[in-house]
C-alpha cells in the first residue's frame, strides 16, 4: 500500500542492543593489551592504527586476522560448506582480544553510524575511545562520563592520559556498562518494543526518538 505523507515520521527508533550475557567485568589493570582496533578498517580506524603503531604501548589490530577469516569463509561457501563453526571461532577470537584490552578504539565509518562495536567495547569492560557518530549524545554517550570521544589529532595524548589514569578509566567503563544495561541491553529493548507495539495495536503510535539516552514515544 502507498504510504501517506503524514505517516513518514512514524519510525520505530531501535538501534542495536547488546545482550546481558556479553558483559565482562575484569578490571583493566589486569588486562595485557593497551589498546585494540577491531573490525573493518574504516578510514579513522586505519589512521588510528597508523598513529599508534610507533607508540610505546601494546596495540592490537584485528585487520590481518579478519581478512584471513573472511577469505576462509568465502572459500568454504564456494564449496557449499557451512562456515558456522569458523564464524563461531572468529567471534570467540575477537571477543578474547576485546576482553583483554584496556582501551578499544572505533568509529562509525563514513556514514557515522552507531555500529555495534560502540556497545561491544564497553560491554567487554574496555574503555570506549571513538569518533562520534550521528546523534552520539542522544544515544546517551557523554564524553568523559561514559565514553571518550576524540579527534584523530588528540588520539596519542588521550591514550597516554587514560592508560596512566586507570582508576578514572575504570570509573568511565563502569558508568558505561551501567548505562548500557539500563537502556540498550536486551531486556530494556524488549520493554521498549512491547510499549511501541501496544501503541501501534491501539492505533496511537505517533513516532519515537532518543534523547540523552532515553527512549521516548511521541
Amino acid at each position: 500500500p502507498t504510504r501517506r505523507s503524514s505517516d513518514l515520521h512514524l519510525v520505530i527508533s531501535f538501534p542495536h542492543p547488546i545482550d546481558e550475557t556479553e558483559f565482562f567485568y575484569e578490571k583493566i589493570h589486569q588486562r595485557k593489551i593497551d589498546l585494540s582496533i577491531m573490525g573493518v578498517k574504516y578510514f579513522c580506524r586505519e589512521k588510528a592504527g597508523e598513529i599508534l603503531k610507533k607508540s610505546k604501548y601494546k596495540i592490537y589490530s584485528s585487520d590481518l586476522k579478519r581478512k584471513y577469516f573472511s577469505f576462509m569463509i568465502s572459500s568454504l561457501r564456494k564449496f557449499s560448506i557451512n562456515p558456522n563453526k569458523l564464524y563461531a571461532y572468529f567471534n570467540s577470537y575477537f571477543y578474547s582480544k576485546l576482553v583483554n584490552s584496556k582501551i578499544s578504539y572505533t568509529c562509525g565509518g563514513g556514514v557515522e553510524f552507531p555500529v555495534r562495536k560502540f556497545l561491544e567495547i564497553p560491554a567487554s569492560g574496555a574503555l570506549l575511545m571513538c569518533q562520534k557518530f550521528k546523534n552520539f549524545e542522544n544515544f546517551g554517550f557523554e564524553h568523559g562520563k561514559n565514553a571518550i570521544a576524540i579527534e584523530l589529532d588528540e588520539l596519542e595524548d588521550a591514550v597516554d592520559y587514560y592508560l596512566n589514569n586507570q582508576d578514572l578509566s575504570q570509573k568511565i567503563i563502569n558508568n558505561c556498562q551501567k548505562f548500557l544495561l539500563e537502556n540498550h541491553s536486551t531486556k530494556p529493548r524488549i520493554k521498549q518494543m512491547t510499549k511501541t507495539l501496544q501503541l501501534i495495536s491501539q492505533n496511537n503510535f505517533k513516532g519515537s526518538c532518543w534523547k540523552k539516552g532515553l527512549f521516548f514515544l511521541d
